[in-house]
């Protein structure tokens, strides 16, 4: 094996050496007769390889350059043309290749600047130099003097240069026609004969011949194989022609050598959505937009892409760019407002149809928009829309009928739907839905006598007799004639014993008659025939609930529930029967995790599961989900105002406050989203900013009892207390509140007198009920003047409230300053384990060891409650007394040394403990 190795080797480096090898010539010689074969790959090797060997030899370099020049390259045939010229070889052999091999190359200022006009050159070769200056003048942007110089060579002794130039000089007078027949005369043996093909391509071209076109251009690329816009219009003309396979060959070639062409990607983006590639079209179109083809096609047919791939924002970001230019494409438009709309780009959806041509079809989108406006409480935009709508519709039955149900949305339409369904049903009485409808609205607005004209018609017709005893039975419950309406419900009986809402409706007189028996009966009846028929599990939950036994018919509900999981509505009722229960786990198991799309939620849905968590105290889950609702759609005014509230709760104002401000830009005079204003900016400390959002409150709202006790409670944080009383005094006034009392008493207190308090706080509680709160507040007042009064207050409240630790401190700290201090341990004790990290609570219980002379336990209370609130006094001095009692001089006496207060109690206090301290 190692032999055999060491002699290929030796060959190879041989072979390498040159050894047994051709000379120059011989290549050259070979090249030679490889062209007449019309081997042009094996002649340029061989002219490379005599080239190698004889690097300055101009006839080689010639050679390759015109063979360069015949297979299409033309970059390497100038830079081969120019050696060879540079080597010596004739100007009347290399200027004519070289013109051409420029030419083509595209190196247009070369030849312009390579032949001066003063040049001297053969004749033969002076009307070809021109040629290409006018060539490459052209493709310079200079048609003027391209023009000029086809004037000049038009007259040419030389009949394809004139031919030629007579050709370029008729196109700018579009005589595309007679320019090309022109061009027939030039022969494929004259020297700009490729020039002329690719003139002709495209004339043919500009004279829509694009069959022709297509292979003029294809014979041009077999002699140009590297001309890329010539290869980039022929896929073009292909695209337009469906020839997509052809088409997708050409671009393969162009992006193989030019991957980041945009138009060439725009073409392959075309071929690969009708071979359904909607992958590989989206990722070209998405290039061809990105290296610069951004035109309204290239936009559209991203869009589509997007589309087919499910990517509705990116095909929203595409469309939304081609706007302008979406009313030549009616369906890409109305998929386009479409497509705002699950966006929730209400107003933009609004302003596209205001400008386009409406037709009776466009109704949904229409309704869509306008529902979603008026949720946004921008009625005046979704009037202006209908309005549009109905000046274009056709006034058809059905459109009528639709533009009823529609207007019947729009706060303030109602009186206008009626009239467009009244006319609906005129032209089509056949309508049943719309009948409906119109029956619906005129129960709404109690015109029974309408409702029961338009139940005859259904009477009259043996088909439609049930539905028309069932509407006017309903008409009657309505207005209280329960025997008209068993009358009429016994006739609808006798035409459909079983139909739902006939035993619906019997169940309703049999509770109007207080015959339950026979109303659950019925109502039963109807349950084991139609399970999930919603109105009847609805009444079935009354009815139970009415006898204090909801847990059967929350069984049944539920197995109903599991037998349809799918059934959507089903779900939603099941889980408002158990949230009116009281039921939060199982709501949310209901709720939480179906449907797994939670855009697919209605409103209900979301209340709902967040209302469940609340009543479980799950306020951080419960937020969570009012975010995720309020990100999927941040227009929804709910969504936005539930989630602000829950913001405020959780302690978080800032974010709560630009949610708000964020729906305020939408509905500026809504009195909801102002309150929440208020209630942020005075969880921020911003009580000027709250103060000045109450007062852009309408009159009526601002100035009600509840906003001025508001006011003078924000006053009240601001130190302006004389306007504070006034506004909290207007209140009173008005509704006099228990804990406005309070706050007024409490002002009483600290800027006039606890006379004036009490007697105020006395008088409120002679004529109202006082709330225990209040009565708290009073006891307080009452420690200074009358404690044992206030003792009986708190002994009160501590019996009733016994879960209330403010009331069980406030009462053993009352029972030690009444000098009973194993009283007041049990409260104290009772305190403490409702409230353990409360410094006041763990203060008096410390207080009140200390009195039991339980020094010891007192100072582990008071070191815990000075951990809490380290700076203060009065917690100091009790426990330097309680380590003065523990025999513990030396460290009370540090403690005492802390001790700093202006307060006359607390200096005495200090004063004494500290002789202590000195005995």
């Amino acid at each position: 094996m190692k032999k055999t190795t060491i002699l290929a080797s030796a060959v190879a480096l041989a072979l390498l050496s040159g050894c047994g090898s051709k000379d120059a010539t011989e290549h050259y010689s070979d090249a030679l007769n490889y062209i007449d074969a019309k081997q042009y790959n094996a002649a340029v090797i061989e002219l490379k390889s005599a080239i190698q060997q004889m690097p300055d030899n101009a006839d080689y370099r010639f050679a390759l350059g015109k063979l360069y020049l015949q297979t299409g390259d033309a970059i390497s045939a100038e830079k081969e043309l120019l050696l060879a010229k540079a080597g010596g070889i004739d100007t009347d052999a290399v200027t004519l290749p070289l013109l051409r091999a420029s030419y083509l190359a595209g190196n247009y200022s070369a030849i312009l600047s390579r032949h001066p006009d003063d040049e001297t050159l053969p004749a033969s070769l002076q009307d070809y130099v021109q040629l290409y200056k006018a060539l490459s003048e052209l493709e310079l942007g200079s048609a003027e003097n391209s023009l000029r110089i086809f004037s000049d060579l038009a007259d040419s002794d030389k009949a394809g240069v004139a031919a030629f130039s007579q050709a370029n000089l008729l196109i700018p007078e579009a005589k595309y026609q007679d320019a090309y027949d022109l061009l027939a005369a030039i022969s494929t043996d004259q020297p700009h004969f490729e020039e002329t093909l690719y003139l002709k391509a495209n004339l043919l071209l500009a004279l829509e011949k694009n069959t022709e076109a297509s292979a003029a251009l294809l014979e041009y690329l077999k002699l140009q194989p590297r001309q890329l816009k010539a290869r980039l219009q022929a896929a073009q003309i292909l695209v337009k022609l469906e020839q997509y396979p052809a088409a997708q060959a050409q671009l393969d070639v162009i992006l193989k050598t030019a991957p980041e062409q945009p138009f060439a990607n725009y073409l392959a983006a075309v071929t690969a959505l009708e071979a359904e590639n909607y992958t590989a079209a989206k990722e070209f179109a998405d290039k061809a937009i990105a290296k610069g083809y951004r035109t309204p096609q290239a936009r559209i047919l991203a869009a589509v892409a997007s589309i087919r791939l499910g990517l509705e924002s990116q095909a929203l970001h595409h469309l939304a760019a081609a706007e302008q230019h979406l009313g030549a494409y009616p369906q890409l438009e109305r998929l386009y407002i479409a497509l705002q709309l699950k966006e929730s780009k209400t107003a933009d959806a609004q302003k596209q149809l205001l400008d386009m041509n409406m037709t009776d079809s466009d109704i949904q989108l229409v309704a869509g928009t306008a529902l979603n406006l008026v949720k946004q409480g921008n009625t005046a935009a979704a009037r202006e829309l209908v309005s549009k709508y109905e000046s274009s519709m056709s006034g058809e039955a059905q459109s009528l009928s639709s533009l009823g149900q529609l207007k019947m949305s729009i706060p303030g339409e109602e009186l206008a739907a009626i009239e467009d369904l009244e006319r609906a049903l005129s032209l089509d009485p056949g309508m049943h839905s719309t009948r409906l409808v119109l029956a619906a609205n005129y129960l709404k607005n109690k015109q029974f006598s309408k409702v029961d004209e338009l139940a005859q018609e259904w009477l009259d017709d043996p088909d439609t007799a049930n539905l028309g005893y069932n509407l006017k039975a309903y008409s009657a419950l309505l207005q209280k004639d329960v025997e008209t309406a068993k009358t009429l419900l016994a006739s609808a009986a006798e035409t459909a014993a079983d139909n739902p809402l006939t035993l619906l409706l019997q169940a309703t007189v049999a509770q109007f008659e207080k015959d339950y028996t026979l109303a659950a009966q019925l109502n039963s009846k109807l349950l084991q025939a139609k399970p999930s028929y919603l109105p009847a599990l609805r009444q079935a939950y009354a009815l139970a609930r009415q006898n204090n036994n909801t847990t059967a018919i929350l069984a049944t509900a539920r197995d109903t529930q599991k037998n349809e999981p799918d059934n959507y509505l089903l779900r939603l009722t099941v889980a408002r029967l158990f949230q009116l229960d009281g039921k939060a786990n199982d709501v949310i198991a209901l709720l939480d995790k179906v449907p797994a799309d939670s855009s697919q939620r209605l409103p209900a849905h979301w209340t709902m599961l967040i209302e469940a968590n609340v009543n479980l105290n799950k306020v951080a889950d419960a937020l969570r989900l009012s975010k995720s609702w309020h990100e999927q759609d941040p227009t929804a005014f709910q969504a936005a105002t539930i989630y602000a509230n829950l913001l405020l709760r959780q302690d978080n104002p800032q974010e709560a406050l630009r949610v708000i401000q964020l729906q305020q830009s939408r509905y500026p005079d809504n009195v909801q989203l102002r309150m929440a204003q208020v209630s942020a900016l005075e969880a921020l400390q911003q009580y000027g900013a709250a103060i000045d959002a109450i007062a852009k409150l309408p009159e009526k709202i601002r100035d009600n009892a509840y906003n001025l006790a508001l006011k003078g409670r924000l006053l009240l944080l601001q130190n302006k207390p004389t306007p504070a009383l006034e506004a909290l005094l207007q209140s009173y006034d008005m509704q006099p509140a228990n804990s406005t009392a309070t706050v007024i008493a409490d002002l009483y207190a600290k800027e006039y007198s606890f006379r004036r308090s009490i007697e105020f706080i006395e008088k409120h509680m002679q004529n109202h009920e006082p709330s225990q709160m209040m009565q708290s507040y009073y006891a307080n007042l009452l420690m200074q003047s009358d404690p044992q009064k206030a003792q009986q207050i708190y002994a009160s409240l501590a019996e009733s409230q016994a879960e209330n630790f403010i009331f069980l401190n406030n009462y053993a700290w009352l029972l030690l300053n009444d000098n009973k201090p194993a009283e007041a341990e049990q409260f104290a004790k009772k305190a403490l384990a409702l409230a353990p990290e409360n410094p006041d609570v763990i203060d008096t219980y410390g207080s009140t060891l200390m009195r039991l002379n339980k020094a010891d336990a007192a100072i582990t209370q008071f070191e815990k409650s000075l951990k809490l609130r380290p700076g203060s006094s009065e917690v100091q001095l009790n426990y330097a007394e309680a380590l003065l009692m523990a025999g513990k001089t030396a460290e009370a006496s540090n403690v005492l040394q802390q001790v700093k207060s202006d307060d006359r109690k607390i200096s005495q206090r200090l004063t004494e403990l500290q002789a202590k301290v000195a005995q």
